[in-house]
């Protein structure tokens, strides 16, 4: 398609099953996801589809990288800002509904396979660094590290939260370097 001189980018086929599949988790529960319903929603042949994810757990594992990949994403457009305070992103990521939806499916996702679980304990290592490269004392590093899951998680299971103002409160009374 051609708007005002320019092509719109097409996406990959890869990108459309994912997006199905998500699609799917946040619409729906876990046990909705097959390798027929992703095919259906994405508008592919289950061929193609078996051509990019021969199983249901490649599917939900390059959703879980995809994930992680936003999330670094969102990361680094507060690093190239010059923003690389964490308690920063720790605001845009708990107030990003499509990271909660499609994290929120996932989550359910890992109570099936554990092997879900690998990815995100590695991109954890790399985010505790940054967490705790921010703050000069440990247990105040700790302090934040366990405020921003507790919060993420409330996100999740929709859960009362503070609301921005009182967040920015909190968050503004972690002392960092």
């Amino acid at each position: 398609m051609i708007t005002q001189g320019h092509t719109m980018p097409r996406q990959s086929k890869k990108e459309l099953l994912l997006d199905a599949a998500e699609s799917i988790l946040e619409k729906h529960a876990y046990g909705d996801l097959s390798l027929d319903r992703i095919a259906e929603v994405s508008g592919l042949s289950k061929g193609g589809l078996l051509y990019h994810f021969p199983t249901k757990d490649s599917v939900l594992m390059a959703l879980v990288e995809r994930l992680i990949n936003n999330f670094d994403t969102e990361f680094d457009k507060y690093v190239q800002k010059g923003l690389n305070d964490f308690k920063a992103i720790s605001l845009l990521v708990n107030t990003n509904p499509k990271m909660i939806s499609t994290a929120r499916g996932l989550m359910a996702a890992t109570s099936y396979n554990r092997d879900l679980l690998e990815p995100v304990r590695k991109a954890y290592l790399r985010w505790d660094k940054v967490i705790f490269d921010q703050f000069s004392d440990r247990d105040e590093a700790w302090r934040f590290r366990i405020f921003f899951d507790g919060l993420f998680f409330c996100s999740l299971l929709d859960l009362p939260q503070p609301t921005k103002k009182e967040l920015k409160k909190i968050v503004d009374g972690f002392d960092s370097k």
